[in-house]
């Protein structure tokens, strides 16, 4: 009677799919959502899913020369199950160093949403400050401009153009440093004044 078919190790391929399952899914919400305690928990996730990893390959291991002993590993050919589970298992490193470098990048990223409500045109638009030197452009009447960069180093940033002959100028952040991020709106009102809000993502 022929010996019963021996399944893949599942504690190991646990070990490996709930940590990508997790880090994944919490990073994908944290996309759509922009919430910060996401970020917690994806750090937390990050350190205990590389010690779910460590833990998944060494049972993976132990199991592998278990079979290798009592002789299963050749009379079943359980290497294409073993690697699976191996790959499941190691595919968390390069997931995981992707969405850290996306989420850095992303939360370095500093967003100027610019909102002319008046009449006229803003011209020679322009962003400068902290290494930053953007110029938008024209910004017609009731029309935005989105721009999103990274600081270089510490200064002030500020909002330049003009309207109508006449200077237009604010700050849009009064301190900036090298590696923060953030989102700023500047709202250019009909009568000439200039309203700077904060996004509270």
């Amino acid at each position: 009677m022929r010996p019963p078919t021996i399944r893949p190790p599942r504690i190991p391929l646990v070990f490996g799919a709930a940590p990508l399952t997790l880090g994944v899914s919490v990073f994908l919400l944290w996309l759509v959502t922009g919430w910060k305690w996401l970020e917690l928990a994806g750090i937390f996730i990050l350190y205990t899913g590389s010690a779910s990893v460590v833990v998944g390959l060494v049972s993976l291991s132990l199991w592998v020369l278990q079979r290798v002993r009592s002789g299963d590993w050749a009379r079943e050919r359980l290497m294409g199950r073993t690697m699976f589970v191996a790959m499941v298992l190691v595919i968390n490193v390069p997931v995981a160093g992707l969405i850290l470098w996306t989420t850095y990048n992303i939360s370095t990223t500093y967003t100027v949403v610019v909102r002319n409500y008046g009449s006229a045109s803003i011209q020679l638009a322009a962003i400068t400050g902290g290494g930053v030197s953007l110029e938008i452009g024209p910004i017609e009447p009731g029309a935005s401009v989105t721009k999103k960069f990274h600081i270089a180093h510490d200064g002030t940033l500020m909002f330049s153009g003009e309207r109508s002959g006449r200077k237009v100028q604010t700050v849009v952040d009064g301190y900036v440093t090298n590696g923060g991020g953030g989102h700023k709106q500047i709202e250019i009102l009909a009568d000439g004044t200039v309203q700077v809000r904060s996004d509270g993502r």
